[in-house]
């Protein structure tokens, strides 16, 4: 297995990174409608991902929150840099992530709550220290599944992560320690079918594959 995968397991231990795992494999990004972008250019700033409800979000190939997806997301708590912002007329207002991603925005179009806020050189700097150590060992984990995507596959056969999916007992106690891990798991019915029934281990992985697929 990768050498970084093994050191994000150190970091939190198996299970809570097998936690991480599945958080990452059934995570639900903000779905949002559509909005007209303006033309406001601003320089270098830094961002973070501030949602109350957790949600990540989707980052979009152009400026329009009907663009098409990248795949990519932006975690909770995650703090990114911009080199380029764009507000439209309603208010939302489309980021440009200055290491070449795509694009963010900051407001829900469901409900209108802030997704994510500007900050201070000193307050993303506070952040990253204070950001719980579950939460890091996901960023870390989102971070390079997201760069090679042929590792899923590796950390899905990983006896970290079978051994979890051998013992609902251990999922279950993950995703109360976490509110994160308990929003992606509930999000997809088969987890839940898996986690109510005991199903055979290979049940919920076959619907990890297919989620992540």
């Amino acid at each position: 297995m990768d050498s970084r995968w093994t050191k994000a397991l150190c970091i939190a231990g198996g299970a809570a990174a097998a936690a991480g795992v599945l958080w990452y494999v059934f995570r639900e990004d903000e779905e949002e409608a559509a909005a007209e972008a303006g033309l406001a250019a601003a320089g270098g700033q830094k961002f973070c991902v501030t949602d109350p409800s957790g949600a990540c979000i989707g980052i979009r190939k152009e400026p329009d929150v009907s663009s098409a997806r990248t795949g990519l997301q932006l975690m909770p708590g995650e703090v990114f840099d911009v080199s380029e912002v764009l507000e439209a007329p309603d208010g939302q207002m489309y980021l440009k992530l200055a290491d070449g991603r795509g694009w963010a925005f900051t407001r829900s179009s469901r409900d209108g709550r802030l997704l994510c806020q500007r900050v201070s050189d000193e307050e993303a700097e506070h952040m990253a220290g204070s950001q719980p150590s579950m939460q890091r060992m996901m960023a870390e984990v989102n971070a390079l599944l997201e760069r090679q995507p042929e590792l899923r596959e590796q950390v899905l056969a990983s006896p970290e992560l079978q051994a979890m999916l051998a013992n609902p007992d251990a999922m279950r106690s993950a995703a109360q320690q976490n509110p994160f891990v308990a929003s992606a798991m509930q999000s997809n019915p088969g987890v839940q079918e898996w986690m109510a029934d005991g199903a055979d281990p290979e049940t919920l992985a076959q619907a990890m594959r297919s989620k992540a697929g």
